[in-house]
């Protein structure tokens, strides 16, 4: 050990050194390590180090103490966020909600005319279908609900990225009753797998020569999906949820006249991803409802379709009024060309 500089022993007290030492040691440092530190010089680093430390600890201290008061005004603004949002987008918000509800309880009415309509022979040849295609819309039922949480609490990208799922459900859904029994068999035994997420796919007769699958390939075999559905709009929730730069800047919560990032809640770019929403799920609840051949439920499907239009246009005349001119005219005449 080189020798100890003079000065550094006038400098520190007996007393300073031994609470020293013993922090250098219950950092894991040595005995040997510890008076190296010290007699090197080497102090005012483990100094500094120890006090950084300390300095944090108390500042988590404080904010700690205040975690009553930040709550309660993180909660006060959400509060008045989202009554200030149900104002301004209230009629649409209304109409989205009643589609929710309106389709859960038909799906209860659904499944009760179907065990009384069925024959025997019919429910034995489709259960695995049926029971596939009621899952994914128990589950779209679900995020639709989640998609217009996050719409009325001002969060447009994050609803964009959580409609991602929902177009996905969709896709797999038309593409189980293109393919049928056979499939939508390996489609629900898949969930005791742990192989690859679309390998069920690969008993359709279109993958039979296939030996990965991946969510494209099932999209290039679908065809209603993508009458509904631009390339550009699955492109861009493609890049949102996995915050490309294009997605980061580009998203449907930001304007370029912003002089700032959103970091929180905001009253602008709902209209997209609600009406993108309100469009996936009509169809989904067209292609559940009318998978049998019963009149009744030819008719209810079909008439998901006037709830898109009326919602869309909604929100356009809605955005018109906010100022949001950004998405004025982008949204087409949804019943008519469909």
């Amino acid at each position: 050990m080189e020798p100890v500089d003079r000065e550094f022993w006038i400098d520190c007290g007996n007393d300073d050194l031994q609470t020293i030492f013993r922090k250098l040691l219950s950092r894991g440092y040595s005995r040997e390590e510890a008076i190296d530190l010290l007699a090197n010089g080497e102090l005012f680093d483990a100094l500094l180090e120890d006090k950084d430390l300390e300095i944090a600890r108390q500042k988590y201290e404080e904010s700690k103490a205040n975690f009553i008061k930040y709550h309660r005004l993180k909660c006060d603004a959400d509060a008045q966020f989202l009554r200030a949002n149900i104002e301004i987008w209230g009629d649409c918000f209304v109409a989205c909600d009643a589609l929710h509800v309106h389709a859960v309880l038909l799906n209860n009415e659904y499944q009760n005319d179907l065990r009384t309509t069925l024959s025997d022979e019919v429910k034995k040849e489709t259960s695995f279908l049926h029971y596939s295609l009621m899952a994914n819309y128990a589950r779209a039922c679900q995020i639709y609900a989640e998609i217009f949480c996050l719409l009325k609490n001002g969060f447009a990208n994050g609803a964009f990225a959580r409609w991602r799922s929902l177009f996905e459900l969709l896709v797999v859904s038309e593409f189980l009753m293109k393919y049928g029994e056979e499939t939508a068999k390996a489609y629900l035994y898949s969930c005791n797998s742990a192989r690859e997420k679309y390998e069920w796919a690969t008993t359709a007769g279109c993958f039979k020569k296939r030996e990965k699958v991946q969510f494209s390939h099932i999209l290039e075999k679908v065809e209603i999906a993508h009458d509904f559905v631009t390339y550009e709009e699955h492109l861009l929730s493609h890049k949102i949820v996995h915050v490309s730069p294009y997605g980061l800047f580009n998203g449907v919560g930001i304007r370029e006249n912003d002089d700032e990032l959103y970091d929180g809640p905001s009253h602008w770019g709902l209209v997209d991803p609600a009406i993108l929403t309100v469009r996936v799920f009509a169809v989904l609840s067209s292609l559940y409802f009318m998978q049998y051949d019963i009149p009744k439920w030819r008719a209810i499907g079909e008439s998901f379709i006037y709830w898109v239009g009326d919602i869309a246009d909604s929100f356009t005349k809605q955005a018109e009024v906010n100022g949001d001119m950004d998405i004025v005219g982008h949204v087409d005449d949804f019943t008519a060309t469909h």
